[in-house]
């Protein structure tokens, strides 16, 4: 496996690891962020040699999982600098019109792509060669017109497509949670239900993260079938909390030399102490 791209994406996870805790960014924190990922994703496509993989699964998955994640990144920042740079400022319902628009947009796209967007949520596998094999492509698949110049030992027919949907999904996450921040938003509401209380997380993301994970693994939420990164933006959005980079951090609780399981161990022992 190729592993000047393994580094570029360490390299992506360390930076972005220093906004983890944040909860928002400033215009001028998303621009040093654009910045930093251009130059990354020039490091991979000026790394000209022939891309080599031990197996099939293992070129399948750099080009689903590693290589979208990066590019998914540069998407997502691109996208909310150009976003909050043109909002309105001025007037909160202009801001808010502005968001629901943004949001509609979103929608149109993941409908315009709904096959490719349910392959995708439900974490199937059975394409798996088509989409993320080099040299697969097939004109049935509906290409992209992207795909007329670009490097066919660096890239599969729908491996931009994964990173495109990735950064999509979050981005629409984004705009519902800060949709939820407008108190005269209009809301359908049923007067025979109890009045809805906002969810704040007042642990640390990490210990959320932590949970989310467990709860992956253990197949609790839609019996596994939803992928990581859609529980992580409905976890997000019922918290009101961004998780940006939950899988270094993940990746940081596994590497940990105490209990790589503190807050589940935390919950256990809160919960035995309550029962006692």
């Amino acid at each position: 496996m190729e592993q000047t791209h393994y580094r570029v994406l360490s390299d992506m996870e360390s930076f972005m690891s220093k906004y983890t805790h944040k909860n928002s960014y400033s215009l001028e924190e998303k621009e040093q962020i654009i910045i930093y990922l251009v130059n990354l994703y020039k490091q991979l496509k000026n790394h000209q040699s022939p891309l080599k993989f031990q197996s099939q699964q293992e070129e399948i998955h750099y080009f689903k999982n590693v290589k979208p994640l990066l590019i998914s990144k540069l998407i997502l920042y691109a996208k909310l600098y150009k976003m909050e740079s043109e909002k309105p400022n001025l007037c909160t319902k202009a801001t808010y019109k502005y968001y629901k628009r943004e949001l509609l947009k979103l929608n149109h796209y993941f409908e315009d792509n709904r096959e490719f967007y349910a392959y995708y949520k439900t974490k199937s596998t059975y394409l798996d060669k088509r989409y993320f094999l080099r040299n697969r492509h097939n004109i049935r698949l509906r290409l992209e017109p992207y795909l007329i110049d670009f490097n066919l030992e660096q890239s599969t027919s729908h491996c931009f497509k994964q990173a495109e949907i990735m950064a999509n999904d979050q981005l629409a996450t984004y705009l519902k949670l800060h949709l939820t921040k407008f108190p005269s938003s209009p809301q359908k509401t049923d007067p025979y239900e109890p009045s809805i209380i906002k969810l704040e997380w007042t642990a640390d993301k990490r210990d959320l993260i932590e949970l989310i994970y467990a709860l992956q693994e253990r197949r609790a939420v839609n019996h596994g079938q939803l992928a990581i990164q859609e529980v992580v933006n409905k976890f997000s959005y019922i918290f009101g909390i961004e998780l940006t980079n939950y899988y270094n951090e993940f990746y940081k609780t596994k590497k940990r030399k105490s209990s790589t399981t503190r807050f589940i161990d935390e919950l256990k022992n809160g919960l035995l102490q309550r029962g006692s």
